[in-house]
C-alpha cells in the first residue's frame, strides 16, 4: 500500500462518526457506477419485495421444494 494512502485512511479513521459517513457517502458517489438495466432493476424490486414479505412473517419454502413442485406441477418427475 503507498504511503500516501496509509496516510489518508489513518487521517480518515480518525474523523468523527458523522465525517467518516459524509467522506463515505462522496467517495462511493466518485466510482464509476455501472449502468442499472431494466432486469436489474426487476431483481431489485423482486429481493425488496421478498425481504419485505420475509420481515412480515410470510412463510417461504426451501429452494429445493420450490423446484420439486415446479417439476410435479410440469410433469417432469422421473
Amino acid at each position: 500500500m503507498a504511503q500516501d494512502l496509509m496516510i489518508v485512511r489513518q487521517q480518515a479513521l480518525a474523523l468523527a462518526s458523522g465525517d467518516r459517513q459524509e467522506l463515505v457517502h462522496t467517495l462511493v458517489a466518485s466510482l464509476e457506477v455501472p449502468e442499472v438495466t431494466e432486469v436489474d432493476k426487476a431483481w431489485l424490486d423482486l429481493a425488496e419485495t421478498r425481504l419485505y414479505e420475509i420481515e412480515n412473517g410470510k412463510e417461504t419454502i426451501w429452494g429445493d421444494r420450490f423446484f420439486a413442485d415446479i417439476r410435479r406441477d410440469r410433469g417432469w418427475q422421473e
